[in-house]
């Protein structure tokens, strides 16, 4: 595992093991997620960090496997998280900030990462950034990237 790799497992762990007070009271609906990060610093924290980090790993032009590892990571992470939870949200939103490692995908990785996101993210509850990814991912797995 890279430098990379460990500090985005790190970042990702201790923004989830704080998520259990960051409950969305369920009454509040949208205005809840949008106050959120004003209300609460370390989700907009979270979220520049990671990109921090991917950016980071960009610039060292990793390999086929490390992309996939740190992809697979990005992409799963949120697998058993709340939607009520505000984390959910931003776990998502930084979804958008691993498409530049789907390039470095070997075609099959990308495929195969492509039908479990389809399964992890049913297309009507797709938000655009889901969508942009299962994209983006798709278009490498038929090997137009």
């Amino acid at each position: 595992m890279t430098e990379g790799q460990d500090e985005l497992i790190r970042l990702y762990e201790a923004y989830m093991d704080g998520s259990d007070e960051q409950k969305n009271d369920v009454q509040q609906g949208m205005k809840n997620l949008w106050q959120a990060r004003y209300e609460n610093p370390r989700h907009e924290r979270f979220y520049k960090n990671v990109k921090t980090v991917v950016e980071g790993i960009l610039r060292q032009e990793p390999d086929e496997a490390e992309s996939c590892s740190v992809l697979s990571y990005m992409l799963q992470a949120q697998e058993g998280v709340s939607k009520k939870e505000r984390t959910y949200y931003m776990l998502t939103a930084a979804h958008g900030l691993g498409i530049g490692l789907v390039s470095f995908l070997a075609q099959e990785d990308a495929l195969r990462l492509a039908q479990q996101y389809e399964q992890m993210f049913p297309k009507r509850e797709r938000t655009p950034v889901q969508r942009d990814m299962l994209k983006a991912l798709q278009k490498r797995g038929k090997g137009k990237t």
